[in-house]
């Protein structure tokens, strides 16, 4: 492999990390995402492989944002699942206009 090929982080780490972003313990997790904390504790290790599916259970117990699901579902092996505006769009049309309103409104009170 060459050294400009992007390699997604692996899916136990980015769990790691989104639980402790959250502060739940692996017991938690396991409660919010009907698992075991075992289970949890091998995927977190790499010794287990989840399913599409407990990717986006573990997802939906950590409130993880959608663009950020897909980090997480590239990282176990699988295809993104969930479209964002494209990158090329300006700001003021991927926010469907809301950007000059709020501009408009922040400026409500001059100095």
């Amino acid at each position: 492999m060459s050294d400009l090929q992007v390699h997604a982080p692996a899916f136990g780490h980015l769990l790691k990390e989104w639980r402790a972003f959250r502060r739940l313990s692996q017991l938690d997790l396991a409660l919010a995402a009907e698992s075991s904390a075992r289970h949890v504790s091998f995927l977190e290790t790499g010794r287990a492989q989840p399913s599409r599916e407990m990717v986006l259970k573990l997802a939906e117990a950590l409130e993880v944002p959608l663009r950020e699901r897909n980090t997480l579902l590239s990282g176990a092996g699988y295809a993104p699942m969930y479209r964002g505006p494209p990158w090329g769009m300006p700001r003021s049309r991927r926010c469907g206009g809301r950007s000059t309103l709020c501009s408009r409104n922040r400026n409500r009170f001059p100095r």
